[in-house]
């Protein structure tokens, strides 16, 4: 019917407006940041110019050749296994992680995110690929900083125990369930009470006043599993991350045998004052330029003089 004839002219407009879109798509996906591959049986037909610049090919090593080559071998078992599944129609993420290989052997970790298609008239694979080697390398860095404040954490001679902002015990190191007999079951149960009944006020208030963003420092006691009293040194401070509290940190320090030591002392000072006030003989304590500096009664009665003249 005549309503329905196109007229040649418009055929050719028509195929010169798609050879128009086709070139226009074609060069916005080559200024794309991500690369992007289109794979049909098993290698590439098309690959714009970010996933050249990837691997360090040029475009025309890349077209037709098998897809597996740009990938390292370590990656190879997965991402073959993820192409196979999917072209059977398995269920496969649409998106994972996994690594290019570069022309100089050099492994560039990406991130596929995967899309099936038709081209010309065949099931095929648009695959988007974007570098994450430098979020990889943040990850392994502030995996590497974590253990090790982790390993300093455990191996800290003094106990240790971490809070988040809420005030919930989420960690002990190994010299807390060494001095204060704790199991990690114990914890968990919330059965590690290691202040005293008169002293849970001080304890919780410590607590608070490290959750206001302060440093608290004081000595007092604590109890162990037993029930035993332990004299420490307790520090208590907050953790920050761009101002914000993040988690609270409590460290212990056995004071007993400082203080056991202190009472000996005491003790032998008591002892030698009392035998040295209590002596008939005049006793007489000079330092190293001659001058008296402690003397007894007896020493007084003899000379005549006072403490004080003395």
């Amino acid at each position: 019917m005549p309503g329905t004839q196109i007229s040649k002219s418009q055929l050719l407009n028509e195929l010169h407006q798609i050879k128009q879109d086709y070139s226009f798509f074609l060069t916005t996906v080559d200024h794309l940041n991500d690369g992007v591959v289109l794979v049909q049986d098993e290698v590439i037909k098309y690959a714009n110019n970010k996933f050249a610049d990837l691997i360090g090919y040029k475009k025309e090593q890349i077209i037709n050749a098998p897809y597996l080559k740009f990938i390292p071998p370590e990656e190879l078992p997965k991402v073959a296994e993820i192409h196979k599944k999917r072209l059977k129609g398995e269920k496969t993420p649409s998106r994972y992680e996994s690594a290019l290989l570069h022309r100089e052997g050099r492994k560039i970790f990406v991130e596929f995110t995967i899309n099936e298609i038709s081209y010309k008239g065949k099931p095929g694979v648009l695959a988007l690929i974007r570098d994450i080697s430098e979020r990889k390398r943040l990850e392994n860095e502030i995996n590497e900083r974590a253990a090790f404040l982790e390993s300093i954490l455990e191996n800290a001679p003094e106990a240790i125990a971490l809070y988040d902002p809420a005030g919930k015990l989420i960690q002990v190191n190994r010299a807390f369930h060494n001095f204060f007999g704790f199991s990690q079951e114990d914890i968990k149960k919330g059965q590690a009470q290691i202040a005293p009944n008169n002293l849970i006020k001080e304890s919780n208030e410590l607590l608070e006043k490290a959750r206001a963003g302060q440093t608290v420092r004081i000595e007092t006691t604590r109890v162990n599993k037993n029930g035993e009293s332990l004299a420490v040194r307790i520090i208590a401070s907050p953790i920050r991350k761009d101002n914000k509290i993040i988690a609270i940190f409590i460290i212990w320090t056995d004071l007993t045998k400082l203080k056991n030591f202190e009472k000996k002392v005491q003790k032998i000072e008591e002892r030698f004052r009392a035998i040295f006030e209590g002596s008939r003989d005049a006793i007489f304590i000079a330092d190293e330029n001659a001058r008296f500096i402690e003397v007894n009664q007896a020493a007084c009665e003899l000379t005549g003089y006072s403490k004080e003249e003395l």
